[in-house]
């Protein structure tokens, strides 16, 4: 991959994807000494923040990544720092000049078809067959249905529907956790908002999912 030095937004839009001048903004920052500054100060945001970014200790917000494309010339476009169920398509905006294919925009049902086919993937750390399932998961450690539900002070039936209809409510998800003792965790059972309902488990470890920074 060739890349090209320069200042911000200076690049050849046509010339630079006809030799693949796009790159990461690890890559892009090093190209020339203060950029990290410069690109800091375009989008609003701390050059240690940036720094984060371009060394992989933070997840590049989805919201950010455009203004990194546009700050950038297009050099460090959305596509490239996408490395998770974050999905972009381009819509043609003739103000958006730092792609050919037009303006960056998330793509929902893609992210939802992804995310769908990811938990059907997942296995379980504990018993390594029931993908996706960490309600199932506490269920065969603490040996049946009925057990999980008197563990953690519920009828069977809301059990049941956990396994075949619901999500778990907030209000149960840790007494599952210490019933499994600490097999199934929190973060598994609300993989879509742990982070909103229980903040001090935001670590460096388990940091917020990229697409919801």
């Amino acid at each position: 991959m060739r890349y090209a030095p320069g200042r911000l937004g200076d690049f050849n839009l046509a010339v630079r994807f006809q030799q693949h001048l796009v790159m990461d903004l690890k890559a892009w920052i090093d190209l020339e000494r203060g950029r990290q500054t410069k690109l800091a100060a375009e989008i609003g945001a701390q050059p240690q923040l940036v720094w984060q970014w371009a060394h992989g200790k933070r997840p590049i917000p989805a919201d950010r990544r455009p203004d990194i494309e546009r700050a950038t010339g297009g050099a460090v476009t959305c596509e490239e720092m996408t490395s998770d169920e974050v999905v972009w398509s381009r819509i043609s905006d003739a103000h958006w000049k730092w792609h050919p294919l037009g303006r960056p925009v998330r793509d929902l049902t893609r992210e939802a078809r992804l995310m769908d086919a990811l938990m059907l993937k997942r296995r379980c750390a504990f018993c390594g067959k029931r993908g996706g399932d960490p309600v199932g998961c506490a269920v065969e450690i603490l040996g049946g249905q009925s057990k999980l539900a008197a563990a953690i002070g519920v009828r069977q039936q809301h059990v049941w529907n956990w396994l075949n209809r619901d999500t778990v409510p907030p209000e149960f998800c840790a007494a599952i956790e210490r019933a499994t003792e600490g097999k199934v965790t929190r973060r598994d059972l609300r993989p879509s908002d742990w982070w909103r309902i229980w903040p001090e488990l935001v670590t460096e470890e388990h940091p917020i999912p990229v697409e919801a920074a």
